[in-house]
């Protein structure tokens, strides 16, 4: 009715959302903040100024548990020695989905998504899932599915007893995103999608230390990023 996106009105949930990496701004008390270390996303952290970041992208992880294990396997000061690291912990929040769409804005890196290949790892991608006003405010429009691919699975010696059957409401969620206007028109996702419900499984990343605790931030990161290999 008013024509306003609702953080303007200040209806917005407290976030859950942490940030790492290269960038340095003011926030809103004029202190200079260098994130060397992990910061709590919080609403006022979209009124920062003055940002600087010598990243080279941005990479968003759906789960906390794999944020504190790359950072516990110092994937900033590593192969990604410029890099900005975020997770929503989970579906992420509107102050998490406001910062990621101000670092687009602001620098418009290469933005990565490190998700789960199941239906709760493809939703936040899905562009719809935002009401049609906020759209245009939140969506990062060249956000790139990085991994774990579903057809990561089949092709890694990752260990059978880490891969998950799908449930009967997997299924039914997955053949419903084959229908959203999103999926319609990216063919890489529905190829994914349709990986998914052919195997009849799913994997969560944690897969991936089955291989070698290691995989994910020495070798698995690196050769995606390296070959270009996302959707």
């Amino acid at each position: 009715m008013l024509e306003v996106p609702r953080w303007k009105l200040h209806v917005l949930a407290t976030c859950k959302g942490l940030v790492a990496g290269n960038l340095q701004f003011y926030d809103e008390y004029g202190h200079h903040i260098d994130l060397v270390h992990i910061l709590r996303i919080i609403n006022t952290l979209n009124n920062t100024a003055d940002m600087h970041s010598g990243a080279r992208f941005v990479l968003i992880v759906e789960k906390d548990a794999t944020f504190q294990k790359l950072l516990t396997d110092n994937l900033c000061e590593n192969f990604f020695a410029k890099i900005i690291i975020i997770t929503g912990k989970g579906f992420p929040d509107i102050g998490t989905r406001l910062l990621v769409h101000k670092l687009w804005e602001t620098f418009h890196l290469p933005t990565f998504a490190l998700m789960d290949a199941d239906p709760h790892g493809i939703h936040p991608l899905d562009k719809s899932f935002a009401q049609a006003f906020e759209n245009h405010h939140l969506a990062v429009p060249a956000i790139k599915w990085l991994g774990i691919l579903p057809t990561d699975i089949p092709r890694l010696a990752i260990e059978e007893n880490t891969i998950i059957q799908q449930t009967e409401e997997d299924l039914q969620n997955l053949l419903g995103m084959l229908n959203r206007p999103y999926i319609l028109i990216n063919r890489k996702i529905s190829e994914q999608i349709e990986t998914m419900i052919q195997r009849g499984v799913k994997a969560e990343l944690q897969c991936l230390d089955s291989i070698h605790p290691s995989y994910l931030t020495n070798i698995y990161l690196p050769g995606k990023i390296q070959s270009q290999d996302w959707i």
